[in-house]
Parts: C-alpha cells; structure tokens; sequence
C-alpha cells in the first residue's frame, strides 16, 4: 500500500494542513489534518476496518459512505455540537 505522505513528498508537496493554514479553526493546535484528493468511487482507508467512499460530488457537496464497524461511533460534527449544548429550560434529568 502507497502511504499518502510517500506521494505528497515526491511532489514536493505537504499534505496536511496545521492549525496555523485551518482559516476556520476547527482543530486544536496539537492536531494536523491530511487533505487527500479522491474521484467518485475512489476510498480512503484508515487503518485496517474503516474506508471512506466519496460516493458523489454535485454542486459543491460531497456525498460521502462510510464503512466502519457497528461498535465505531460516527457523528457529523454539527450533530455532535448540537448535543453538546443545552436547550433553554430543559433540564438533565437522565430520562430519555
């Protein structure tokens, strides 16, 4: 398997981005994120379980599938945020 960094460094090129070049800021300092370019139908493997499937790409969204395993939770970030923050007048009461 060819190791993305390997590929960005033959073309002189970084392929992650720092905090520093993140104009929306949505990582901390100690994380980097590596920017990959994909086709539609082409995967990104992390590690041995999960694979990421850009399954489409039309008027400037990407439709993307996921394949990881049931115990693996996957959240899109405005969700998770979401959820983060209370709801005015509601309480915690453990209940669903």
């Amino acid at each position: 398997m060819v190791c993305a960094h390997a590929i960005a460094r033959e073309r002189g090129r970084s392929p992650w981005i720092r905090e520093a070049d993140n104009i929306q800021g949505r990582f901390s300092v100690d994380r980097t994120m590596l920017v990959l370019s994909r086709k539609t139908g082409e995967k990104i493997l992390i590690g041995d379980d999960i694979s990421i499937t850009v399954v489409r790409v039309a008027q400037g969204m990407v439709r993307i599938g996921v394949e990881a395993p049931n115990e693996t939770p996957i959240v899109r970030e405005e969700i998770k945020d979401r959820d983060k923050t209370p709801v005015a007048g509601s309480t915690t009461s453990g209940e669903p």
